[in-house]
């Protein structure tokens, strides 16, 4: 049954549990998917003191939803459009680990595909992705019929059938927390995603453009990693570097967003910038190492795609563009040679509907919009 309205727009909620922040954000979708910010509640763990916990991320989970569900029960906007009747949580690394398996199964003669089928060789492929754990989240993201991939294998014959997942553990505390703070705030059941399908959904143009790149998503604490082969996540990783290590590496003080901003933008003074770049330059090493243990790891069996899908706040892609470009990752490389990094057009579309100043030191709440809008066209 459809849950649209006579002209009205659909509202959703999407919330998010982040490395060290947390959002929520209320839209109003037609029937194109095309957004419309109704309100949105976002805060972040302060920069300095304790690493980020569950409790902590749940905490302020809690806080955003309340507000953002307050403001807009307050606000015009509901009298047109009446309540949420959809809600999303993505829940981002460290919290959420994902893997992708496959799984084959070979007749001697050609069978009918059906779901059941289908059902069968990817049960078989989550439970080498899950090694056993309990799935937050799982889905089958490619079905290959006789070698050949297909968007509509149901009725086909074929002798080898071929399912390739996506399946994710999460942490039971962020999990149970997030649903809690959506629940509370909106009485609907929410569809959960993982930080690596969502981020999948959202680079898709580029994925589907490239067959085989590296996509590289930079949040605050993390930075999360994915291997695709023609479209098909087959190595994910995560590098403890995020645009909090940049930060910290000017100073453990609340200015340093706006030294970055500045320096980025090239409207700080001649001594400031010469001092965040000497910061960060003398802050290359490190991550290089982090960064690069984590691509060692990832190449092992075979070497990552040369195209790199660089998903990471504007005031900081720059930077980032040239630090995986410039420094010595060519060894990890399918050609050897250093990356070449592209940026993904779904988010810039979004970015002035959530905001246009104040600096936020990610994308999250801005690819939580994307995502709707993608999921719901």
């Amino acid at each position: 049954m459809s849950t649209w309205l006579p002209k009205k727009r659909k509202v959703v909620a999407v919330a998010f549990a982040g490395s060290a922040s947390a959002g929520c954000v209320i839209l109003s979708v037609d029937r194109e998917g095309t957004p419309e910010v109704l309100s949105y509640g976002y805060a972040t763990l302060p920069l300095s003191g304790t690493s980020a916990t569950p409790e902590a991320i749940t905490t302020i989970l809690k806080e955003v939803c309340q507000k953002s569900a307050g403001d807009y029960a307050r606000s015009v906007h509901f009298k047109s459009n009446g309540a949420v009747r959809m809600t999303y949580g993505i829940v981002h690394a460290p919290w959420v680990t994902s893997r992708s398996a496959r799984a084959d199964k070979v007749f001697e003669h050609d069978v009918v595909v059906t779901d059941a089928l289908i059902g069968e060789v990817a049960h078989t492929a989550l439970l080498e992705a899950g090694k056993g754990n309990t799935l937050f989240e799982s889905s089958v993201i490619r079905v290959e019929l006789n070698g050949y991939a297909t968007g509509n294998p149901k009725g086909k014959k074929a002798h080898r059938v071929a399912v390739a997942v996506l399946a994710s553990m999460c942490d039971p505390e962020i999990h149970q927390g997030l649903k809690s703070a959506l629940e509370h705030s909106f009485p609907v059941a929410v569809t959960f995603r993982s930080d690596a399908r969502s981020l999948m959904q959202l680079v898709a143009p580029e994925t589907d453009r490239l067959h085989d790149c590296f996509v590289v998503h930079v949040v605050s604490e993390v930075t999360l990693c994915i291997i695709l082969r023609k479209g098909v996540p087959i190595e994910i990783g995560t590098a403890e570097v995020g645009t909090r290590t940049l930060a910290r590496s000017l100073g453990d003080t609340p200015e340093v967003f706006t030294l970055l901003r500045m320096a980025a933008r090239d409207t700080c003074a001649d001594d400031a910038c010469r001092a965040v770049e000497t910061a960060l330059s003398q802050a290359e090493p490190e991550l290089a190492k982090k960064y690069g243990e984590l691509f060692s790891t990832l190449s092992k069996q075979r070497r990552i795609p040369d195209t790199l899908v660089l998903v990471a706040h504007p005031d900081f892609s720059s930077w980032l563009t040239s630090f995986f470009s410039r420094l010595d990752f060519a060894p990890f490389t399918v050609s050897g040679r250093p990356f070449q990094v592209v940026a993904p057009s779904g988010l810039e579309m979004h970015s002035s509907i959530v905001w246009s100043n104040a600096l936020k030191e990610e994308l999250a709440l801005v690819e939580a919009v994307a995502f709707v809008h993608s999921a719901e066209k």
